[in-house]
């Protein structure tokens, strides 16, 4: 089976799911699902039981109550637990047509769900997403969102129904990087047989010195993206996709979202470029901002990176 990073090969490999037992969770097992009958894909469900550690750490817990080793008890009954309903969710898919395993990891939720993916030979890792939001969102992030950012493995937030004919209006931000065309290649791989892709390049006006005419400025622009997104299309002219191009004069994430609205898009997709450290805290990304804002699924294409670590 063909990576999605290798081209539009109808195959995928081998999808992971998060699994919490949430609706959210529910509805990403949909979507895992309906892609794995379209792309033959091998599904692997993966459940995070997090360590007691409120119990293992916190001295102020009585004595005899860690003496007991009731730690040990509740953390093996969760995991039984959890395999139990991890299997009949297999079963279920199995029953949809879809190759699957059940897999119970110990970790921190959105750190064990990357490394699962990878360790797993995941080629994709697809995640719901509670949809916190304000200042809680803020100091704590959200499992998915953490997930995406740890894991260099293509990754899909699930929102909305699946549906059954897959993915068939497909929106994708370009910056006409390499990034954006392996995500374009990857778009292609997971849309629909007769979906519709709309590539879209977002752009401002830079800040120019007062009292200098804009209009010239903005006509260039406009002249020299439209020239561009011409160029794409005719090096992908042999698609099996209908593709189009759109240009929008703003900022990247919001212009997405926005056109994602306006044409009742199932799906967004887009690269990223995979900063970290305290830029990516202070800044975002057009990933990371679309991801906390989109109206449907997104999908975020991810380079091959270096193997054996997270960080």
């Amino acid at each position: 089976m063909v990576p999605l990073s290798k081209g539009t090969d109808r195959s995928v490999g081998r999808i992971a799911v998060g699994i919490d037992f949430s609706s959210e969770a529910e509805l990403a097992l949909e979507h895992a699902a309906q892609l794995a009958r379209h792309t033959r894909a091998h599904l692997i469900l993966i459940h995070v039981l997090p360590l007691p550690a409120h119990l293992v750490e916190d001295s102020s817990y009585d004595p005899l109550f860690r003496a007991n080793n009731l730690t040990a008890d509740l953390a093996g009954r969760q995991r039984t637990d959890a395999r139990d309903l991890l299997l009949q969710l297999a079963d279920r898919c199995r029953e949809l047509g879809a190759s699957c395993e059940p897999l119970v990891i110990d970790d921190n939720p959105s750190d064990g769900l990357a490394r699962a993916a990878e360790e797993m030979g995941a080629d994709l890792l697809v995640l719901g997403s509670h949809g916190r939001s304000g200042l809680k969102r803020f100091l704590l992030g959200s499992v998915a969102e953490r997930a995406v950012r740890l894991c260099r493995r293509h990754a899909l937030i699930a929102r909305g129904p699946a549906g059954d004919n897959g993915y068939q209006r497909v929106l994708l931000g370009t910056d006409f990087s390499t990034h954006a065309e392996s995500a374009l290649l990857a778009a292609q791989a997971i849309a629909a047989p007769d979906a519709t892709i709309e590539i879209v390049h977002c752009w401002q006006i830079p800040i120019v010195p007062a009292g200098l005419p804009i209009a010239p400025l903005r006509a260039d622009m406009e002249k020299n993206v439209a020239e561009s997104g011409a160029r794409l299309l005719a090096r992908h002219r042999g698609s099996d996709r209908r593709l189009t191009f759109t240009q929008l004069e703003s900022p990247p994430a919001d212009g997405l979202t926005t056109r994602a609205a306006e044409i009742d898009a199932d799906l967004i997709a887009v690269g990223s470029h995979g900063r970290r450290g305290v830029k990516r805290w202070l800044l975002g990304s057009i990933a990371e901002q679309t991801i906390r804002h989109s109206p449907c699924s997104i999908f975020i294409a991810r380079q091959p990176g270096p193997q054996g670590s997270l960080a």
